[in-house]
């Protein structure tokens, strides 16, 4: 495991995990890599045919897999190499295989840079540029007999730092294209698909959402985000109509759009958008390039003709703060208004609260507030009776998810001849104390109910308890999902439109730098004249310093040399130095003890700590004098130096 080229493909197994959008694969991928090297211990060797067996076998398995579960199947043969390449863990390899086991990684961690255009990616890339070169650097150390040098600290930091510069400059720099078609993605099977069910039954208990995030927008005063309208009731369920007309937006000029609320929006998940791009009102501009021909439909909301996955799943648009309605025809009016025949008991209650209340809009609030304070918000409750659910709700249960009040409030409405529909969107209420945009995740899906006033049009009621949905404080999500916004918006995002405005605000700064200049001009040059005049007298100073350095090296050397002779010589008579004595601690000691020539080893010791400590040159009268003491030490003579 300590091994970088397993390192590698294991960071490359979690870049091929991301392909399902979730951590359940990358869990998966990394047992299978530990389960492996465990294995190892006993290795099993696979002849070629086999392994591509298993490849073609592994490839198979995850097209199938991924089509079952709803996931992507563009990546189904990144799903047989993984395998490939786990099979082949548990054998040594050769120096061809090595390599081509570093190639399939890097194939995988391109992978997740297609599939993870998030701040998840970041800590990939970081982890790729010190595993990538130290498998190659690990692969050629084999190669030499004698291995190959370790590089310093310092060394490894600066080819880093190089690495990295190059890298920022061929991303700023490369020119950016597209090529190739987009990448159509498959919402999932899971609970998290609010946006593409088109039928609300108030009977059922409802379930608790995700807290993935789908969208993030940036704006002020944000309204619910519209998705779909339900207006046909059977009696049990509401649905969507059948058939809807679809028309233009009516655009505004860039010029009128002064005024007008502004949004910005990124999608994160595009598959569970069902073709549908969230609002918050009627849509006057609108701009986006994951998507192709919006149109707006009876009742507000934004479908598309197609829609894919890209690198910038962002979109942006403006809406009208004061729209126009259109009038409902009669056949219209009688749409909105159809119900079956309800219980007695039911009509009786209903009169008995908008008892007094003549005007159908007082009539509407009445009702919303009546459900807001007397009910109670809860998920997961017992089911409705599905032959009469509304009077279950009502008289029993009296409690329920979003669904119930918005289908309750909408038949209640219809039954008082107000043309009614229910809405199905999110509400935004987590905004990033960071980033300032807002969080809009699966678990914030609402329904609310919309009725129709002659006099002011469609007016938006919810009737559900302010429990419905709770505003989040701060956690740590906050701050990753900062990072990601952050990661997506100067990264993922930057396209060619960014990557000119960058070349054009880099233009325009050096264009003010120079006008400053000039403007500034002799004190700058004052400065530059004033640096220039200590950069040249450094210079001369390190001159010196070299010249001076230089020179004392070769004494240094020669009066360790000479010292080491000496240290030699006394060991070979019985009088040896400890490692940690210095060498006048060591002159101490032999002061205390019989040695005969104790004059020529104090000579020697002094030259060498005023040589090697006190740099002091070392002349050719002393070399000389050395000599002498060393071959009087060697023979044993008492002759003191002179």
């Amino acid at each position: 495991m300590k091994s970088a080229r397993n390192q590698l493909i294991l960071l490359g197994f979690l870049a091929q995990g991301l392909s399902w959008d979730e951590y359940f694969l990358p869990l998966i991928n990394a047992l299978l890599w530990v389960g492996c090297l465990l294995w190892r211990r006993r290795p099993i060797r696979f002849g070629p045919v086999t392994e591509s067996v298993i490849l073609a076998a592994g490839c198979a398995a995850g097209y199938l897999l991924a089509a079952g579960m709803g996931r992507s199947t563009h990546f189904f043969i990144g799903h047989g190499l993984v395998l490939m390449q786990a099979v082949r863990l548990l054998r040594p390899l050769d120096r061809r295989e090595k390599v081509f086991s570093i190639l399939i990684a890097c194939f995988h961690l391109g992978v997740g840079c297609t599939l993870a255009p998030d701040f998840r990616f970041m800590a990939v890339l970081l982890a790729a540029m010190i595993l990538v070169p130290k498998s190659l650097l690990d692969l050629e150390r084999k190669a030499f007999a004698g291995g190959v040098p370790v590089f310093k600290l310092r060394s490894v930091m600066g080819a880093f730092a190089g690495v990295s510069g190059i890298t920022i400059l061929v991303f700023l720099a490369f020119p950016r294209i597209f090529v190739g078609a987009p990448i159509q993605l498959r919402a999932g099977t899971s609970d998290q698909g609010t946006l593409l069910d088109s039928v609300l039954d108030p009977a059922r208990s409802g379930y608790a959402q995700s807290d993935r995030t789908l969208l993030q927008i940036e704006g002020e005063r944000l309204g619910p985000l519209r998705c779909y309208a339900l207006a046909d009731f059977n009696g049990l369920q509401w649905s969507a109509e059948k058939r809807t007309t679809l028309r233009r937006i009516q655009y505004v000029s860039p010029e009128q759009l002064t005024g007008h609320p502004y949004r910005r929006v990124r999608a994160k998940q595009v598959g569970f958008l069902g073709r549908i791009l969230p609002t918050d009102g009627p849509v006057v501009a609108l701009s986006g390039r994951f998507f192709r021909r919006p149109l707006q439909n009876a009742h507000g909301a934004i479908e598309c003709e197609a829609m894919w996955n890209t690198a910038n799943n962002l979109y942006e648009y403006w809406t009208d703060p004061k729209p126009r309605f259109d009038r409902l025809t009669r056949a219209q009016a009688q749409f909105y208004t159809y119900h079956p025949p309800q219980s007695e008991r039911l009509q009786n209650w209903l009169a008995g609260v908008l008892a007094g209340v003549t005007n159908s809009l007082e009539q509407a609030r009445r009702l919303e507030a009546r459900l807001q304070t007397n009910f109670k918000y809860q998920l997961g409750g017992p089911e409705l009776q599905r032959l009469n659910p509304i009077d279950d709700f009502i008289f029993n249960q009296k409690q329920g998810h979003c669904e119930r009040f918005a289908a309750s409030l909408a038949l209640l409405l219809r039954m008082e001849g107000v043309p009614s529909r229910i809405v199905i969107g999110y509400l935004p209420v987590n905004r990033n104390r960071y980033s300032g945009w807002y969080n809009i995740r699966f678990k914030d899906a609402h329904a609310w109910t919309e009725g129709y006033f002659p006099e002011v049009g469609w007016v938006q009621f919810d009737a559900t308890p302010g429990g419905a949905v709770e505003a989040g404080g701060w956690n740590l999500r906050d701050l990753l999902d900062t990072l990601d916004f952050a990661w997506y918006s100067h990264v993922v995002n930057f396209d060619g439109s960014a990557q000119k405005q960058l070349v054009i605000s880099s233009l325009r700064s050096l264009e003010q730098s120079a006008a400053w200049a000039r403007r500034e001009s002799p004190w700058l040059l004052a400065v530059v004249l004033a640096a220039l005049s200590a950069w040249v007298w450094q210079q001369r100073q390190n001159r010196d310093k070299v010249h001076i350095t230089r020179s004392r090296p070769k004494t240094a050397v020669q009066a360790a040399h000479y010292y080491g002779q000496m240290l030699r010589a006394l060991a070979r008579q019985g009088f040896h130095r400890a490692s940690p004595q210095t060498p006048l601690e060591f002159l101490s000691d032999l002061q205390g003890r019989a040695l005969p020539h104790l004059s020529e080893v104090r000579f020697i010791t002094e030259v060498f700590c005023s040589t090697r400590y006190g740099h002091h040159p070392l002349s050719a009268m002393e070399e000389a004098e050395i000599e002498k003491a060393l071959e009087r030490i060697r023979k044993g003579s008492a002759t003191g130096a002179t």
